[in-house]
């Protein structure tokens, strides 16, 4: 792993456990194996370094969805697939969840909380997979013609927020997998041409 790979994965873990304000750089350094000095020719800040690291992980999350979708032809088991796929990134990159769930243990201040909002709106990769995949459907004649695929898409996103905060909150009593599969059936019952037969399988 390159050195600003290693800098961004352990200031990954150390965001996730303690939050943005009880996060040291010195501790960063440490678990990089690098010294503080060469932390700060990587980002000139500890705020500097956290955007860089919640764009980081924000792409690789786009990343492995857009590879889980590429492997199904069919475009539902692609949307599934993408789903499934960033509900395990959510799993394994856990400041990517504190954040989507407004953690306020993060300890973002106002103008750090304005900057990362920025950089969601400019970083728009999770949207483009989604979407990607949507668009596909409605060119195979397998969703509405007339879909909104940008608001299709949103509706996806939203499985991710819906799934965390059952997680936090526990107001569904279903298994994680029954949980997403309804999820997506709701889903495809709105958007897809009637097809009988797909739901029973997937």
């Amino acid at each position: 792993m390159e050195k600003p790979d290693l800098i961004l994965e352990a200031a990954a873990k150390r965001f996730a456990l303690f939050g943005f304000r009880r996060t040291v750089m010195d501790d960063i350094a440490r678990d990089a194996g690098i010294a503080k000095g060469s932390l700060y020719l990587h980002a000139v800040s500890k705020e500097d370094l956290f955007l860089k690291t919640v764009l980081r992980e924000r792409q690789l999350m786009a990343e492995a969805a857009r590879e889980a979708a590429a492997g199904h032809e069919d475009p539902r088991e692609a949307v599934g697939a993408l789903v499934r796929r960033f509900l395990q990134g959510l799993e394994e990159r856990p400041l990517m969840g504190r954040l989507m769930t407004g953690d306020a243990e993060m300890g973002l201040g106002p103008e750090l909380q304005q900057r990362l909002l920025e950089l969601c709106n400019e970083d728009r990769d999770i949207m483009v997979v989604v979407s990607e995949a949507l668009q596909r459907g409605v060119a195979r004649g397998l969703f509405r013609a007339d879909l909104s695929v940008e608001a299709s898409a949103s509706i996806v996103i939203s499985i991710f927020h819906i799934h965390l905060y059952n997680k936090k909150q526990r107001f569904i009593e279903l298994d994680d997998e029954v949980f997403t599969r309804e999820l997506l059936r709701i889903l495809f019952e709105g958007i897809q041409i009637c097809e009988r037969g797909f739901h029973e399988e997937h």
